[in-house]
């Protein structure tokens, strides 16, 4: 393990990419965070939160505890096998690869101070609350408050994890050679930012379970809205920089070989000549980006319509219930 920086392989699993995952964490954490819920229903008395929430969203918001953790390690179980298999492909021709992949199993000492303040941040969301708590909350109250701090501990570690990957992904797109004609050195990259992308829309799908009772509350969504998507921007883009800068640089030097040639090209040759401005517009136009932002554009919108409509379709019945 490289100085100063802590192992993740107890949560990853096994350092085989082709192996699979270990299923005992996300299932451990459900078992005894739902268990804690469940088992606080037999003391539950009343308290700030009986008058702060409907049961409804009480419920929802609980559910949306009990599993967003849980997802948010197995999907880092899963993206830390997409990342080393869609690599994998690469080793042959870039012995680096194994450098970047092990580097994938570790994080920084500073990701654990970044887990500190999110779970400081949890507190902070409910720092009236958590006043109130203290005065003569139960265990149901704790149970709730320290929930949502765990959640952003857990938004803290996945995000401290993945964004330093992305980046030294992107360092070693820069070292990569293209192909103007045959982008298949592109694929993994495109793969492994777009998986990352779809990975933290579905952490924002879970949000919706906080409007069980069709009440649109937009404290409980900006600052996971805000995160998620300052998130998908950065698993997207860096990842994919490097790469970018070396398709930007070979079609600059393909379109200067067109140019030239068709300064050679005799006037009078005009098949030749269309042919050469044609292609020339072709490589022009063609993306720098190599993934099909189209594609990845039909897939957000099927993960994000979903809760957008829960969302829509509450504010409608609080517009129709005020008249």
């Amino acid at each position: 393990m490289t100085p100063g920086r802590v192992s993740l392989g107890w949560l990853l699993g096994p350092a085989d990419a082709s192996a699979h995952p270990s299923r005992w964490w996300p299932a451990l954490l459900i078992l005894l965070h739902g268990g804690a819920y469940l088992a606080s229903l037999f003391w539950y008395e009343q308290s700030w939160i009986v008058d702060y929430s409907s049961p409804r969203q009480l419920f929802g918001t609980a559910v949306m505890f009990v599993l967003l953790p849980a997802y948010l390690v197995w999907t880092m179980q899963l993206s830390w096998r997409k990342h080393a298999v869609e690599l994998k492909t690469l080793a042959d021709g870039y012995p680096e690869v194994d450098g970047v992949i092990a580097s994938a199993r570790q994080v920084g000492w500073w990701a654990c101070l970044l887990v500190v303040l999110g779970l400081v941040f949890g507190f902070y969301q409910n720092l009236i609350h958590l006043n109130a708590s203290l005065a003569q909350g139960n265990f149901f109250d704790w149970l709730f408050l320290c929930s949502n701090a765990v959640l952003w501990g857990m938004v803290a570690l996945m995000l401290s994890w993945r964004i330093p990957i992305s980046w030294r992904v992107g360092r070693f797109g820069r070292s990569v050679s293209v192909d103007l004609y045959q982008l298949k050195e592109a694929e993994p990259f495109a793969r492994i930012a777009t998986f990352d992308v779809l990975i933290v829309a579905g952490a924002v799908a879970f949000m919706p379970l906080q409007a069980l009772d069709a009440e649109f509350r937009l404290v409980n969504y900006q600052y996971g809205v805000v995160v998620g998507l300052v998130a998908m921007v950065l698993v997207f883009v860096v990842p994919l920089w490097g790469l970018r800068q070396q398709i930007k640089a070979a079609k600059l030097d393909r379109q200067n070989e067109l140019m030239q040639q068709l300064a050679q090209t005799s006037r009078e040759d005009i098949r030749e000549l269309e042919v050469l401005s044609a292609h020339l517009e072709r490589i022009k136009s063609m993306s720098a980006w190599p993934v099909d932002i189209t594609v990845l554009q039909r897939i957000l919108l099927y993960v994000i319509i979903p809760p957008a409509a829960w969302v829509g379709a509450a504010l409608v019945e609080n517009l129709v219930d005020s008249f």
